[in-house]
């Protein structure tokens, strides 16, 4: 059957779609179609905002869409997926690593790595303690100046990619919206480019995505032990999100300067609200434990866990690293907007798998409050 019969068949009519193995009514608003695969944007009864799907995963989708784009597209997604399961197992692994060898320097007194840690922790605090200072004030009066900043960025943007990450955004609740463009327009573009430079002079041979792994280990880590507020009873050290934010859009910045990225372009926020929308979406934000960050949720406190925090550094890290992995194979804008899709599968798989490491993540954030507390005071 061609697109167009399927988009007759389907388009505004009451259908069923399968979201996170759950059947939900609604209807498609739209039809995308590349060589080998199909999406559809599918409203579901009650929400204001569709979200692209599969277009497999419309219920008795096999009478309505090509059978071999269907095949395909089930085949790149169990591939996407496995390897996005693979490498949070590797990066888990090489987390735990990084803190122990961070941890025998600090013990063995070896003063090059400790400056290092040093350094890093304290680049952390500082984020921190600006933050709190702050009062978490964001730019802006009720959102509507940073709603016209988030539309300036993608001015210029391939269309494709804005449209898609949009929608997501629209879905955040409005405070945290603010709280983005605040770092986005703060962001330290020098300092960004010191971090970097200071870990690819001890690391000369690393590759980008080596280097990244290390930023990431070290914003996720440091953020949260020198981000923790204080001890609830019954709960345990909690930290606040919003103070961190700042450094996790940093974070970003430093791994797109390490893939050779121009930070200073002024274009460049909107790269970092798409990997913040392909990471940050109305599916995961509840999986990552951060569901009040949707909009018509109550967010009267931002108070996390460790664990929670840590995870969201090592989701967003992992997106930018496969963002900036396909823009350098892909440098084509429209073979670029199809892998996106593709992306949204992998992060989805990348943060079920983090889950699955929380005991063995945990163990690392214990393992850093300890090393913190035997370094030299700052």
């Amino acid at each position: 059957m061609s697109v167009n019969t399927i988009e007759n068949a389907r388009l505004f009519k009451p259908t069923i779609c399968n979201i996170d193995g759950e059947q939900k009514k609604g209807k498609v608003l739209a039809v995308a179609t590349w060589v080998d695969r199909q999406q559809v944007c599918f409203l579901v009864e009650g929400l204001s905002m569709g979200e692209w799907v599969p277009v497999s995963a419309l219920v008795d989708s096999e009478t309505v869409i090509q059978p071999q784009v269907k095949q395909n597209e089930q085949k790149i997604h169990k591939k996407a997926q496995q390897e996005a399961q693979q490498e949070a197992e590797q990066d888990v692994n090489y987390l735990v690593k990084w803190i122990t060898d961070v941890q025998q320097a600090v013990t063995n007194k070896a003063t090059k790595d400790i400056e290092t840690t040093l350094y890093f922790v304290t680049e952390s605090q500082k984020f921190i303690s600006q933050n709190i200072e702050a009062g978490g004030q964001a730019v802006g009066e009720a959102g509507q100046e940073a709603l016209q900043f988030i539309s300036l960025a993608f001015k210029g943007t391939e269309k494709a990619i804005a449209d898609l990450v949009q929608p997501i955004i629209i879905l955040w609740n409005g405070i945290w919206v603010e709280r983005i463009v605040e770092g986005l327009i703060k962001v330290d573009a020098e300092k960004a480019k010191k971090n970097v430079n200071k870990i690819k002079e001890d690391h000369p041979d690393r590759s980008p995505a080596l280097i990244a792994q290390i930023l990431i280990n070290e914003k996720a880590i440091w953020s949260t032990a020198t981000g923790l507020l204080n001890l609830v009873p019954g709960v345990g050290l909690l930290l606040d999100f919003g103070t961190t934010t700042p450094l996790l859009i940093q974070m970003v910045y430093e791994i797109a300067y390490a893939y050779g990225e121009d930070i200073k372009n002024p274009e460049k926020s909107s790269e970092i609200l798409a990997i913040l929308g392909l990471t940050l979406t109305a599916d995961t934000l509840p999986k990552l434990g951060l569901a009040f960050l949707l909009k018509n949720t109550p967010t009267a406190s931002w108070a996390v866990s460790p664990f929670v925090n840590a995870m969201a550094f090592l989701a967003v890290g992992y997106a930018a690293c496969e963002y900036y992995e396909a823009k350098k194979a892909m440098p084509s804008a429209a073979s670029f907007a199809a892998e996106y899709q593709t992306l949204e599968v992998k992060v989805q798989a990348y943060i079920k798998e983090l889950i699955s490491e929380k005991s063995q993540i945990q163990k690392v954030i214990d393992k850093a409050l300890s090393v913190k507390e035997q370094l030299p005071a700052t």
